[in-house]
This record gives structure tokens, sequence and C-alpha cells, in this order.
């Protein structure tokens, strides 16, 4: 290969890997956490109460 094609193949070879690590961050960005219920009803719960000794 001349110069000016392993300079292509490198630079597809490097915007596939770096694509690959993009494509890992925002996934790790969009992984969602499971909440016990207790934990979530708790705050809507307190929340609500606050709300009906205001009215």
């Amino acid at each position: 290969m001349d110069k000016k094609q392993t300079w292509n193949a490198a630079y597809w070879l490097l915007a596939a890997l770096l694509l690959v690590w993009v494509q890992g961050l925002w996934q790790g960005a969009q992984r969602i956490e499971p909440v016990p219920y207790s934990e979530f009803d708790e705050p809507a719960l307190t929340a609500l109460q606050a709300q009906l000794r205001l009215a």
C-alpha cells in the first residue's frame, strides 16, 4: 500500500474506535438504576401529606 492508502486505512480504524468509545459513553449515561418501591413511595407520600396539611 502506498502512503495515502495507509493514512486512509488508519483514519477509518481510528474513526471506528472513536465511534465505539463514544457509543460506550452514551450507553453508560443511559443506564437506569432500579429503585425499590419503598424508596419511591416514601417521598411521594410525604409530599402528598404536606399538600393535604396546606389544604
